[in-house]
């Protein structure tokens, strides 16, 4: 059993904001100011992050305003009732429960083996102006080997949202979607492209490692953001392509250095810290 505390406070002028929506355009780019604090505290039962059960509560305030550092504005692009909340600062108090459960030959560099991963929140704000919303993501992934343990097909599948409370028509600030950054980041599109009310991606990877804990990677992958579960198609979602490296630094730790191609042009990325 464990104990966590986190908080952090983010203040960021340039923002990238695109609208909401699956077929938002790149070129409707917009920049806004956002300030974020927020504290978590919370306790695991397990030895392991990839068998563990957590106990989660926190605290989080989200300010958005007038950006800066970049160009155009947010205000000079959308009009205010295509951004809820555009210039509104919302304060929650939320708490919930997530968990790993894994069966994996390897923690670091899994090649055969199945992991889920699930998280739900219910958030109760602080003012009757506030939002009360339910989150929730789960996750699954599953390792297969080619012929070899060095030679892995992975697959990874996300599905992500958000519910306000008071029904589909309850207005939810732009700010507190689920958004294709962090962990959801598309390949092949920068961090924040889309945002809506849920999300999936899909990933399939396949790895060969090249030295000791490192491993070429060719990934291919489909993302896609949504209103309501119903709208989701496969027409509709966002295809990346491409390949990089994958080192594992810890069974919960891995460095990527990748490159991918979509519609809108080469991306390319540095991650640390994240499990996959």
């Amino acid at each position: 059993m464990g104990f966590v505390l986190r908080g952090d406070y983010d203040y960021k002028p340039n923002r990238r904001y695109y609208g909401i929506g699956n077929s938002t355009s790149k070129t409707d780019l917009s920049h806004f100011l956002l300030a974020s604090t927020n504290a978590e505290a919370g306790l695991h039962f397990g030895a392991s992050p990839l068998r563990r059960l957590r106990l989660l509560g926190g605290y989080s305030s989200v300010s958005p305003g007038r950006g800066y550092n970049g160009l155009p504005l947010l205000e000079d692009v959308f009009a205010p009732s295509s951004t809820p909340y555009e210039h509104r600062t919302t304060q929650e108090l939320w708490y919930g429960i997530g968990g790993d459960i894994a069966a994996l030959d390897d923690d670091r560099n899994p090649s055969l083996g199945v992991h889920g991963r699930v998280d739900v929140r219910r958030a109760a704000g602080l003012r009757s102006s506030d939002p009360d919303y339910n989150q929730w993501s789960v996750e699954g992934r599953a390792y297969v080997p080619v012929f070899a343990k060095r030679r892995v097909i992975a697959f990874r599948s996300v599905f992500a949202g958000v519910d306000p409370i008071g029904g589909a028509t309850a207005i939810l600030p732009f700010y507190r979607l689920v958004q294709s950054r962090g962990d959801f980041t598309f390949a092949g599109f920068p961090s924040e492209r889309f945002r809506d009310r849920q999300l999936m991606l899909g990933r399939i990877e396949y790895r060969w490692e090249i030295i000791h804990r490192m491993s070429a990677v060719a990934l291919y992958e489909l993302g896609e953001v949504a209103p309501r579960t119903g709208s989701f198609s496969l027409r509709g979602a966002h295809k990346s392509y491409g390949g990089g490296l994958r080192f594992g630094m810890s069974d919960e730790s891995t460095m990527r250095i990748e490159l991918a191609k979509s519609v809108e042009g080469l991306q390319a990325s540095l991650t640390l810290g994240r499990d996959f």
